[in-house]
């Protein structure tokens, strides 16, 4: 009887074990489908902790121009290079992934080294799964001009929707990323202007 016991209540603190760290590998990304930072705009350095040991991303991820820099109004830090390592773990992002400015120090966006996979179900004006875009802000400086390579090392399929990598003018050749075998389902879309993709 008591080994039938601490049987059941070894099953029982397995399965709830295993319920949380499963749980702990999946969160929700920015926007409409729930979690934290469903009223979120951009992650930035309150909350990119969150994804700290996520390796499933349910939704989109956006990176804008105003997370990494402070906002004195709303007490908000700017997003330095050490908090990007929050999401090495990712490997999954369900949405799309968009970026407009990247930490100054950072020449790559190696904090994504373990992507593997964007499903592409939500997508940035309805073709996007990739939206990197660097432009002119308020100071007239380029948002992305750092940026020498891409460092997406693990990416091999984007399941739906299209790439689109612009206005960095000393982002070199990078061959870490077959994109003509990678992009499984593009989109035909003529909605660019001078290079960038906007919302419709």
């Amino acid at each position: 009887m008591t080994m039938n016991f601490l049987s059941t209540v070894f099953f029982v603190v397995v399965v709830l074990w295993q319920s949380t760290s499963e749980a702990r590998r999946r969160c929700y990304g920015v926007g409409k489908l729930g979690g934290p930072l469903a009223r979120v705009r951009s992650i930035n350095s309150t909350n990119i902790g969150y994804f700290e040991g996520c390796e499933v991303v349910k939704g989109t991820m956006i990176f804008r121009h105003y997370a990494f820099r402070s906002d004195p109004r709303t007490n908000t830090p700017a997003m330095n290079a050490s908090q990007l390592q929050a999401l090495n773990s990712i490997k999954v992002i369900t949405g799309f992934l968009f970026i407009n400015a990247w930490a100054e120090d950072v020449t790559n966006f190696s904090a994504f080294k373990n992507l593997k996979k964007i499903k592409g179900k939500y997508l940035y004006n309805r073709v996007g799964a990739v939206v990197i875009q660097g432009f002119t802000n308020y100071n007239r400086n380029n948002t992305l001009i750092q940026i020498e390579s891409l460092g997406f090392g693990s990416l091999k399929s984007i399941d739906n929707g299209n790439v689109y990598i612009s206005q960095m003018v000393n982002l070199c050749y990078d061959q870490t990323v077959n994109w003509l075998s990678v992009v499984k389902n593009p989109i035909q879309y003529s909605g660019i202007r001078n290079g960038v993709l906007s919302w419709a």
